[in-house]
């Protein structure tokens, strides 16, 4: 990793930081900014950038290291009760599948843009 690769991972971390303190903080944006002698275009800006390195680097670990739940159905049907494909496989949840293992796969695969908009 060069110098510049560095000295942007660094400002990412602190960005990073920035963002999670205005969250925590119970200010709002613009009190916070205010507050921290900030433009709130400034901490937008960041919080865009911190995002979509983010974003980048779970699409990047998807793609590298796919990892896998092992699930015992405590009773199973032959036919699958929802199939979603995916774009390097297919999921396919049966009947008697434990609601939380679908919330949390569908929540991580929302999470990584592979489907699924939850409410």
């Amino acid at each position: 990793m060069g110098m510049q690769e560095i000295s942007k991972e660094v400002r990412l971390q602190k960005w990073a930081q920035q963002v999670k303190t205005c969250r925590e903080s119970g200010l709002s944006v613009a009190e916070w900014c205010r507050a921290n002698g900030m433009k709130p275009s400034t901490y937008y800006n960041r919080q865009q950038k911190v995002a979509r390195a983010v974003s980048h680097e779970l699409t990047v670990q998807e793609r590298s290291s796919p990892s896998f739940i092992e699930y015992h159905p405590t009773s199973f049907s032959p036919e699958p009760m929802l199939i979603i494909h995916l774009p390097n496989g297919t999921l396919e949840i049966h009947k008697g599948a434990d609601t939380s293992i679908i919330e949390q796969t569908l929540r991580t695969l929302s999470e990584l843009g592979l489907c699924c908009a939850l409410l």
